[in-house]
């Protein structure tokens, strides 16, 4: 994460940015904005839900130059980022649940063997390092 702020916050949700980069064959600069709903349940579970309202990839990072691509002219952005989180408490033990969906363009025929593979694995990379950060935040 290069960069974060909040937007807005109330009291059960807020309205953040984050600047992201993506670092695999190509490095890529995102700028997102996400909504966290944040909510307690009947039985006592927490529970927040992030969804990305906006995803737009920046051309000439970090450079006087630097712009975001106009939304759909992105080709390398994901249309849409959705990850809710579980934290549950019981009999001395928490439990945490994460999950996370992600809608992406299609792959062009001609380039689809080579790509679904690097697709998969950002998305298989990303849930991991939520899961090694909230191990890390949570473990005690």
């Amino acid at each position: 994460m290069l960069a974060s702020s909040v937007l807005e916050r109330r009291p059960d949700w807020m309205r953040v940015s984050l600047k992201l980069q993506r670092r695999k064959i190509v490095t890529v600069v995102y700028n997102t904005e996400h909504v966290v709903v944040f909510a307690r349940t009947a039985t006592g579970a927490r529970l927040s839900a992030s969804t990305a309202t906006k995803i737009a990839e920046v051309s000439d990072a970090n450079t006087p130059q630097e712009h975001e691509l106009p939304v759909g002219d992105d080709p390398r952005v994901s249309l849409a980022a959705q990850r809710v989180l579980a934290l549950r408490a019981g009999r001395g033990r928490r439990h945490r649940e994460c999950e996370s969906i992600t809608l992406s363009r299609d792959i062009p025929v001609v380039v689809r063997f080579v790509v679904r593979p690097l697709v998969e694995r950002a998305a298989r990379e990303s849930m991991t390092r939520t899961l090694v950060a909230l191990r890390t935040r949570f473990s005690s």
